[in-house]
């Protein structure tokens, strides 16, 4: 039988050219766009998404996922506004009224200053709850009550405790740990922690009667 990768460029181009003549029927899109950066290969990638109402399927809105590709230049307006052009061209989606949603940094709304641009709203919505949930200066007059920061602490304390010792694999539900760049996971990992607290408890009186290892900071619940 021959190998796979023989067909895959075949079927890549068998697709592509379906989705083209799905989109050309299409009057405007709402193309949504992000970068990101590879922690261990250190390559930036973009992806473009292209979402339209299919008005013969019951005006159901629909997502279809362009490309991702590689971007190592700098991550300027014109070079952004560069790649989602060729992407979009490349698969017959420009048209005068898409509308472009991204995040709120400023080359992204620079790169699409000539369209239609919303900033996304989750992403508002997520910087909001970031801001809210630090620490403010006791000179400020709304700041968050010192044990909601200790509680948020306390629990990302144990989440790394747990993936590090091994403890998380004992537990019947994983622990989640928080991360910036997720959005709204700061109540994925409480929501992880209330759910194994009982659980956590027994298993740290377990531990303790074996060890020490987990006591400095299980001892919290």
């Amino acid at each position: 039988m021959p190998p796979v990768s023989r067909h895959l460029s075949a079927e890549v181009n068998k697709a592509k050219s379906e989705l083209i003549d799905k989109l050309a029927s299409v009057t405007r899109f709402g193309v949504t766009t992000d970068l990101w950066t590879h922690q261990h290969m250190n390559d930036s990638y973009i992806t473009i998404t292209a979402q339209y109402v299919d008005i013969t399927d019951r005006w159901h809105v629909q997502t279809q996922v362009l490309a991702t590709r590689v971007v190592n230049e700098r991550h300027t307006a014109d070079n952004i506004r560069s790649v989602v052009h060729s992407v979009l061209d490349e698969f017959g989606a420009v048209r005068p009224g898409n509308v472009f949603v991204t995040d709120n940094a400023s080359n992204m709304n620079a790169a699409f200053r000539d369209h239609t641009w919303l900033g996304c709203a989750c992403h508002n919505l997520n910087l909001v709850l970031s801001h809210g949930l630090q620490e403010a200066p006791e000179s400020e007059l709304c700041t968050l009550p010192h044990e909601v920061t200790e509680l948020i602490e306390a629990c990302k304390e144990v989440v790394t405790l747990a993936k590090r010792t091994k403890l998380n694999c004992q537990l019947e539900t994983l622990l989640k740990q928080c991360v910036v760049t997720r959005w709204n996971s700061m109540l994925t990992t409480l929501i992880s922690v209330s759910v194994n607290l009982a659980e956590l408890k027994l298993v740290s009186i377990s531990n303790e009667d074996k060890s020490n290892r987990y006591s400095p900071s299980l001892s919290l619940f």
